[in-house]
């Protein structure tokens, strides 16, 4: 399917097409721990650690794409089908410790910024939902017997909806100056589509 679907999109220029090729991607994401662990009797791990090497290696093939897009969004639908791979192998992944837990926690903040770049907002979806994982987990597990922490994870819950309300009113004029605080080496890293819906 992917073979087929790359033919067709050679021949008629349409950006749906990607769809059925990162779904197959995806798909095979799922058969390749038996090829990369060497045996077929692998843990729920092993099976996360692949999905998430597979959906970073995807993302990256989305983003050389989408560099190569023109101004048309071809880059999505590998971007969606390798967040999901990359971000459901790493939420999978069990750890006891609270440092990995965080750097969870940091990544998902990292996908929020990425968004905010590509304008993608897929990226945004799965950084929101890991970084309440965390919040739950701080809830339920961490401060699970502090009074305060309710009312605190309460005024933070507010403070990002009153932040988001603010940024969405003056989105063109925060991305502008945002941007303007980058490298031109780095603006120029931002896929033509990107740059085009900040204008």
């Amino acid at each position: 399917m992917t073979a087929q679907g790359a033919s067709a999109l050679r021949f008629r220029r349409f950006p749906f097409i990607t769809f059925p090729i990162a779904f197959a991607l995806w798909y095979m994401s799922m058969d390749l721990t038996p090829l990369f662990v060497g045996r077929y009797d692998f843990t729920f791990d092993e099976r996360a650690w692949v999905s998430l090497i597979f959906g970073a290696l995807l993302l990256v093939v989305a983003y050389l794409v989408d560099l190569r897009g023109k101004g048309e969004d071809y880059a999505f639908w590998l971007y969606f089908f390798g967040l999901a791979a990359f971000w459901g192998g790493m939420t999978s992944l069990n750890s006891d410790s609270e440092v990995s837990k965080f750097i969870y926690f940091l990544i998902n903040l990292g996908l929020i910024g990425i968004s905010l770049l590509l304008r993608q907002r897929v990226f945004l979806v799965a950084g929101s939902i890991g970084s309440f994982i965390y919040l739950g987990h701080l809830a339920w597990e961490i401060f699970e017997d502090s009074l305060m922490f309710p009312f605190v994870l309460t005024l933070g819950g507010l403070a990002v909806i009153a932040l988001g309300v603010w940024y969405q009113k003056r989105r063109q004029a925060i991305e502008a100056r945002l941007l303007g605080l980058f490298p031109a080496s780095v603006r120029a890293a931002i896929p033509e589509r990107a740059r085009r819906s900040t204008d």
